[in-house]
């Protein structure tokens, strides 16, 4: 999973803020490093 500012994505509505993870690209806003820090321990946990 990762986020990306990179404006290749211009369908997606929070463009050019996406999410790539293993089933697609999805919207996304603008993260903290605390929010992707807290997105990373979810993940991890729920495996």
């Amino acid at each position: 999973m990762r986020w990306d500012n990179a404006p290749h994505h211009s369908h997606i509505s929070t463009y050019p803020h996406h999410k790539h993870t293993p089933d697609g690209i999805f919207e996304s806003t603008e993260l903290s490093l605390e929010d992707v820090l807290a997105s990373i321990k979810a993940y991890v946990i729920d495996k």
